[in-house]
């Protein structure tokens, strides 16, 4: 394939973690939060503050970060249950990213990179497969070291280590980092000139946290800590104050798994030609809007319903954290609020690498490398789309826009949940405006208006992508 860069190629270091909204981390204000690493990292290089994933659910995230494409098109609508899960069916046999869609990592290896992934995978089964198409190595990266499904205990693991299932002692995202600092000590120490592609998918901060290291929860321990939502009502604080004690213990975790990588980078001469990005697959609720958990969000009150499952497309669930440090290209300290969304990483990590978009490849996605660099992006999106299937615990056919103002949703299977929020005032989404009948007249003929204009934009998106709801448009019409 042709190269198109100027400059000798980089390195790519992409570390991705699991379950770590935005909110979680110093440098994007929360000054609760032990994150030196990550706070460094941020000032180092580009701080993105507006950085979303598509869908707010493992699986379905990582699918669309490895292929530029949304669920509705990778056909993974939820998480993928492992074959050991209370909620595996035969209906999960054969969903995932497999040989007949591209991920970056793929295309990267094409180019010449030496790949690897250590950790989580989880965007198809292969356990099953006798052809294992799903598996790491059939898409994308020549060596894997982690785990089959979508979790493992945090301490004394099961992994996949060639080929073959082992038991590991220690902590899992300690594991998981120390092979990786080994991989680029190796690296420097062989002399091997080749540009590598090293993906870190860790473990923290997903539940279960503990055990925990005593190192990261000392930074909490015994600490009453601020819900983000102390007032709703029947909130159950007691349990949330315990919950958010661990979930920043993780977060301190990976942290000093960040620390221990930018240490390696340093240490061996990697760190200036190496492309150093720091994300998740989704974000996190604590206690927003009376819910914890993620996209498959579960009510945080003390009264429950009988299905305790709320699906959505919060704030929470979908802004992540998004940082990004080259030190020979990338001017420290920028911070940008450009609306971007996980389908942007296939084409944005290939052009700062220097690699051409094939031609036969669809992506949703627009590369936002010129931002880091220096540069702009002509006519860049005003509003990031996102969209969750739930069908595991319950279900939903929820479809979101979020511009700079105005957040749109949808919810083609539960009507009742669709909603319209003016995040200038309302940033917590706790005024549902669809119905556009309170407040002066001039502000509800705006809204009436902004709503017709959202959804205008989101069914030209859902058309695009042939998304079977976007017949149903008339129906929200005629509303």
């Amino acid at each position: 394939m042709k190269q198109s860069s100027p400059y000798k190629r980089p390195n790519v270091c992409f570390i991705y973690v699991d379950d770590q909204a935005a909110w979680t981390i110093g440098a994007y204000g929360n000054e609760e939060a032990h994150t030196p690493n990550l706070d460094q990292l941020a000032a180092e290089g580009a701080l993105m503050e507006n950085a979303f994933c598509s869908t707010p659910v493992c699986s379905p995230a990582r699918a669309a970060m490895l292929t530029g494409r949304y669920s509705t098109e990778t056909g993974i609508p939820d998480f993928i249950p492992h074959p050991n899960h209370i909620a595996h069916t035969e209906a999960w046999h054969g969903v995932g990213v497999g040989l007949d869609m591209k991920t970056f990592p793929s295309v990267l290896a094409d180019n010449g990179y030496e790949t690897a992934l250590f950790g989580k995978w989880h965007v198809g089964d292969w356990t099953l497969d006798p052809d294992q198409r799903f598996h790491p190595t059939k898409n994308g990266y020549n060596y894997f070291f982690g785990m089959t499904g979508g979790g493992v205990s945090p301490e004394n693991p099961e992994f996949e280590e060639d080929g073959v299932l082992k038991t590991f002692e220690g902590y899992c995202d300690e594991i998981l980092t120390e092979r990786a600092v080994q991989y680029l000590q190796t690296k420097a120490e062989d002399g091997d000139t080749k540009p590598f592609m090293l993906s870190l998918n860790l473990r923290q901060p997903h539940h279960p946290w503990n055990p925990v290291p005593e190192c990261d929860m000392a930074h909490y321990r015994d600490k009453e800590l601020k819900l983000p939502d102390p007032d709703y009502p029947d909130l159950d604080i007691e349990h949330l104050q315990e919950r958010m004690r661990g979930y920043m213990a993780g977060v301190s975790g990976v942290d000093r798994m960040v620390g221990q990588i930018m240490d390696a980078l340093e240490q061996n001469g990697l760190s200036e030609n190496t492309i150093l990005i720091f994300s998740a697959d989704h974000g996190f609720m604590m206690g927003h809007n009376g819910l914890h958990h993620k996209g498959n969000g579960l009510q945080a009150t003390r009264t429950k319903d009988k299905n305790p499952y709320v699906p959505n497309v919060s704030e929470s669930s979908l802004n992540v954290p998004c940082l990004v440090r080259w030190p020979s290209h990338i001017q420290a300290g920028q911070r940008h609020d450009a609306m971007l969304s996980d389908v942007d990483w296939f084409p944005t990590v290939l052009e700062l690498a220097g690699c051409e978009l094939p031609e036969d490849v669809t992506v949703r996605g627009s590369s936002w490398a010129p931002m880091l660099l220096g540069g702009s992006v002509d006519g860049w999106r005003d509003a990031v789309y996102s969209e969750y299937d739930m069908c595991v615990y319950a279900h939903s056919h929820l479809r979101a826009l979020r511009s700079e103002r105005w957040k749109l949703v949808l919810d083609f299977h539960n009507p009742w949940r669709s909603a319209f929020y003016d995040m200038q005032t309302d940033d917590p989404e706790a005024v549902n405006l669809i119905a556009a009948n309170s407040g002066p007249l001039e502000y509800q003929l705006e809204v009436k208006a902004a709503i017709r204009e959202m959804s205008e934009k989101l069914i030209e998106i859902m058309s695009e992508k042939q998304d079977s709801f976007a017949e149903y448009w008339n129906q929200w019409e005629s509303r």
